[in-house]
C-alpha cells in the first residue's frame, strides 16, 4: 500500500501532508515514517501544503507553535494550516489554499455527471462506510468489501446484491457481526438505504464476513478498496 501511494506522487499537481497537532514531541527528521514522507515529497517538483489536524484537542492553542516550527525547518511547505476536521475550523482556509495552487484544467465529464465509478464500486464503498461508522476504533480501517454478485431483477424492480466483508483477524469477526448478528444487520440496513437512493429502486442486500489474513498485502485486496497496480 505504501508503494502504491509513493508511485502516485509522480502524477500529482499538489501535495497536502496531514499531521496531528497533539503529541508531536519529535522533529520530523527524527521519526522514521515522517522522514520517509519528507524524502519522497522532496523529490517531486510541485507545491506542498501542511495541514495540522485535531487542533480542537489542544488545551492551549500555543501548543501548535513547536509543531509548525519543526515542519518549517524542513523548508518543504509553502503554507501550514491548522485545522479541525471534526468541527470545521480552518477547513475553508485549507480548501482555498489548495484551489489557489491548482490550474484550471479541461472539463472531462458532463456537468450533470456525478461520478465515473461503476455502481458495483459505489455499492462496496457504501457498505465499507457503514462498517467504519458502526465499529469505530474496534475494527481497523483496513477493511475490504467485495461485491460478489449484482443482479437487476427487472420484473420486480429489485436489485439483488451479495457482498463479502473481508477482515484480517478472527477476533474481529465477532465484533463485526455483533451479538445475535445485530451489528451486521445494522450495517446492512444503513448501507442498503444508501444503495437504494443511488439506484432509485428496492435492494436486497446479503452480507457475509470472511477472515482473510493479510489481504491488504495482496494486489487483489488492494484493488478491492480502490488501489490499482502501477
Amino acid at each position: 500500500m505504501r508503494l502504491e501511494a509513493l508511485a502516485a506522487l509522480s502524477e500529482v499537481d499538489l501535495n497536502v501532508l496531514l499531521v496531528e497537532a497533539k503529541g508531536r514531541g519529535r522533529k520530523p527528521d527524527q521519526d522514521m515514517e515522517d522522514r520517509l514522507v519528507m524524502d519522497s515529497i522532496r523529490k517531486v517538483k510541485c507545491p506542498n501544503l501542511l495541514a495540522i489536524n485535531k487542533i480542537d484537542l489542544l488545551k492551549n492553542k500555543q501548543m501548535i507553535l513547536p509543531v509548525m516550527q519543526a515542519y518549517q525547518q524542513t523548508e518543504l511547505f509553502e503554507e501550514m494550516i491548522p485545522i479541525s476536521a471534526l468541527n470545521g475550523d480552518g477547513v475553508e482556509q485549507l480548501l482555498a489554499a489548495i484551489e489557489s495552487r491548482l490550474e484550471v484544467g479541461p472539463q472531462y465529464f458532463p456537468l450533470d455527471m456525478l461520478t465515473d465509478q461503476p455502481e458495483r464500486i459505489l455499492t462496496a464503498e457504501f457498505i465499507r462506510e457503514q462498517v467504519i461508522r458502526n465499529t469505530k476504533q474496534e475494527i481497523p480501517f483496513a477493511t475490504a468489501v467485495e461485491v460478489i454478485s449484482f443482479e437487476d431483477i427487472e420484473d420486480r424492480d429489485l436489485v439483488e446484491i451479495h457482498a463479502v466483508i473481508y477482515i484480517e483477524r478472527k477476533s474481529q469477526k465477532g465484533i463485526l457481526i455483533g451479538k445475535g448478528g445485530q451489528k451486521l444487520k445494522t450495517i446492512g440496513s444503513l448501507a442498503r438505504k444508501s444503495i437504494e437512493r443511488m439506484l432509485a429502486c428496492q435492494v436486497f442486500l446479503d452480507l457475509r464476513v470472511k477472515v482473510k489474513a493479510d489481504w491488504s498485502k495482496t494486489q487483489r485486496g488492494l484493488r478491492s478498496v480502490g488501489f490499482e497496480q502501477k
